[in-house]
């Protein structure tokens, strides 16, 4: 069945019916399969009260009960030993579910992490595949080697295709009916797909999150677009990651190695056959090698805010000064220029995976080192450039006219070198490749995810985010001006000084944007809009540094109230105020388009979007307040020719998701931090499908 929507604008005004929209039968968590081990009474302790009947039905208040217990501690809301002790309370109280997580009272704070460990199979190994990435420790003074975990997403994803008939059968009844976005049909993995054979739709997403005052963690996701279904694969923690002058890229090459890896496996519809780096696979992975996977997957989708795509996938920032969109040529004031752009294509040269392939083929050097003498004479050259302006990297102090080398050229990771500072005890002959940075146009990284054959490139695939770009962007920056414009016109009163006046504005304001909220509710029960807890000073600053700090559902909602706000008062909040509602009123238009549709957009409601949100933007031109997201938002609604209803590829989800991450990295142990939390994301994940 369709989830329902989490807020009104994120679901379509029609529900067609499909044969895969009735309930399935509940999943089961990884450790409801396992047989409880004869020993567990005593190691851990006898139960008094337990009972020996068989489980009830995991739907019965007892089961809800332990499940709720259980995804507590997974959040580290309570601790293992309170954990514990209340399912043996439980258990006293009747509930055989609870026998095998139970540990009473007085035991040592070690027996019960121990015990969940066991009976929830956190400690499992199986499902993870080990890698190795250069980057920092603490504890060393040079460059170190990490082991890490990762739970592939191609393993994780054929596992639940192969238990969920309703997911086949929905992508079925959706490559039948086409409606699906040309992105996914041009796909080269589905358009090599046999007559009869499904190809299932994934993205990958990627977002750091701070768990800590002093660390955070990039997460690395797959999506399962037709169930919606997420998958944690990977976890990069930056205390950890490389500090040699790369931004982390040292360390991110690998993980990006891993993702391709998964995405290639996918594409052919086979485990593979060698792990990412060409080694022997190990264990039971070795037997399943060249395996039939249970579907094809082709990923049309890298989602993630803005500055992951530059910091992480190597693409330059909004403050470049030769590039400052990933998308396309566009500069300076030209960015914002309305006039020319149509549905078919907007005004500026646009970026293409050719031109993506030229930048590298251009900024690349790959020299042979034939011997010891030469490597040893690269290496006396190569410095770790950590300047905050510099080339980031291993990079040539010197020239080397004999291997074709400039002054500043940077030694780049590679599947031949995934380590830059392996190169000095490589052994002769091997290739490595150098980046001449002077080079540099529409990428900053010679990123494997694009350059390698798994039908991903830059133009095609990356897709700008409306949570990010809309919400969080150029709707939050209308709504400070709105906001401020209100408070001061004077339409609150205006007797004393002008920070009272402002003060007693904000009062007003939240008054009535309160009463709006529950009128609104009662006019339309069945709306999920998400509120401001509080309308003060600290949200919004103050008149000579203005801010907003409303988050994206809020900033929807709020929103709606100026537009209202405006409609009411009109001409007594000066000079701006028809500018600003028409600017308001184009915005919330292109919002609604999105929701009345699903994954294909009419060639005609994408033109109107377009004139809609260029009109937004002509119409904010006096108040000088453009912002990078102000350009980028012309891609976001264009790009729906290609990629489809951008509703459909947000980040809602993912970013609520960010927030249970966070929760289960909190107090996890050190030693063993990337294995418990995947291990504990997976269940947690599994839950929120049930």
């Amino acid at each position: 069945m369709q989830r329902a929507a989490a807020h009104s604008w994120e679901a379509p005004s029609a529900k067609r019916s499909h044969s895969w929209e009735a309930p399935s039968a509940k999943r089961s968590h990884t450790w409801e399969g396992r047989q409880a081990d004869p020993g567990d009474d005593d190691e851990w302790g006898s139960f008094s009260g337990g009972s020996g009947s068989e489980p009830e039905d995991e739907d019965e208040p007892g089961q809800q009960l332990v499940d709720k217990v259980l995804r507590l501690h997974l959040l580290n809301k309570i601790s293992a030993e309170d954990c514990c002790t209340t399912l043996h309370l439980a258990v006293e109280a009747g509930v055989s579910q609870a026998k095998r997580y139970a540990l009473g009272p007085g035991s040592s704070s070690g027996h019960y992490s121990r015990k969940l460990t066991k009976a929830l199979a956190l400690g499992d190994s199986r499902e993870l595949y080990e890698f190795e990435y250069p980057g920092h420790s603490k504890h060393e003074l040079s460059r170190t080697v990490h082991k890490a975990v990762c739970i592939p997403f191609h393993e994780q994803i054929s596992a639940d295709m192969e238990e969920d008939v309703g997911c086949r059968v929905q992508l079925a009844d959706l490559v039948r009916e086409r409606v699906l976005p040309p992105v996914y049909w041009q796909h080269k993995v589905v358009r090599a797909a046999t007559d009869g054979e499904r190809v299932l739709p994934v993205a990958l997403y990627l977002d750091g999150v701070p768990y800590s005052q002093n660390d955070s963690v990039i997460g690395w996701w797959a999506v399962n677009l037709i169930t919606g279904r997420r998958y944690l694969w990977g976890l990069l923690r930056k205390s950890k990651a490389c500090r040699c002058g790369c931004r982390f890229w040292d360390s991110v090459f690998i993980f990006l190695q891993v993702a391709v890896w998964s995405l290639q496996a996918l594409a052919e519809g086979c485990f593979p056959a060698v792990g990412h780096d060409g080694s022997p696979l190990q264990g039971h992975r070795a037997g399943l090698a060249g395996s039939r996977l249970a579907c094809k997957a082709a990923c049309i989708y890298v989602k993630g805010d803005w500055s992951e795509f530059c910091g992480t996938l190597g693409l330059p920032t909004w403050q470049d000064g030769i590039r400052p969109c990933y998308l396309c040529a566009a500069h300076g004031e030209d960015q914002f220029v309305v006039a020319g752009n149509r549905e078919e294509a907007l005004r500026w040269p646009m970026n293409t995976e050719e031109d993506y392939r030229n930048c590298c083929q251009r900024c690349l050097r790959r020299v042979r080192v034939k011997s010891v003498a030469d490597r040893d004479a690269i290496s006396r050259k190569l410095r770790y450039d950590k300047r905050q302006n510099g080339n980031r990297g291993r990079c040539m102090t010197d020239g080397l006219d004999a291997f074709g080398l400039f002054a500043g050229d940077r030694l780049e990771p590679t599947a031949r070198l995934p380590d830059v500072a392996g190169f000095d005890s490589a052994t002769p002959p091997f290739w490595v490749d150098f980046w001449r940075t002077s080079e540099e146009s529409a990428t900053r990284r010679p990123n494997p995810l694009f350059l390698a054959d798994v039908g991903i490139s830059v133009a095609e695939n990356v897709a700008s985010d409306s949570l990010h770009a809309v919400y969080l962007g150029v709707m939050r920056v209308w709504a400070r001006v709105a906001v401020w414009t209100c408070l001061l016109s004077g339409v609150f009163g205006g007797v004393g000084t002008a920070e009272e006046n402002v003060a007693t504005g904000i009062l007003a304001f939240r008054s009535m944007l309160m009463s709006w909220y529950k009128t609104r509710h009662k006019e339309r029960p069945g709306e999920r809009l998400t509120r401001l807890a509080d309308f003060n000073a600290k949200l919004i600053g103050t008149a000579s540094s203005q801010v907003l700090k409303s988050k994206g559902a809020e900033t929807y909602g709020l929103m709606k109230f100026l537009l209202h706000l405006y409609g009411r008062f009109q001409g007594r909040l000066g000079d701006t105020w028809q500018r600003l509602l028409k600017a308001g009123l184009a915005l919330e238009r292109v919002v609604t388009i999105w929701q009345e549709h699903d994954w294909i957009i009419p060639p005609a409601r994408r033109q109107e979007a377009l004139d809609e949100y260029g009109k937004h933007v002509a119409l904010m031109q006096p108040f000088d307040v453009y912002t990078p997201k102000h350009h980028i938002v012309f891609h976001l609604v264009q790009a729906s020719r290609w990629l489809g209803n951008p509703a459909k590829y947000s980040t809602w989800k993912d970013e609520a998701l960010n927030k249970v991450l966070k929760s289960a990295c909190r107090h996890a142990c050190a030693a063993r931090f990337d294995t418990v939390v995947l291990l504990r994301m997976r269940e947690l994940l599994r839950d929120m499908r049930d």
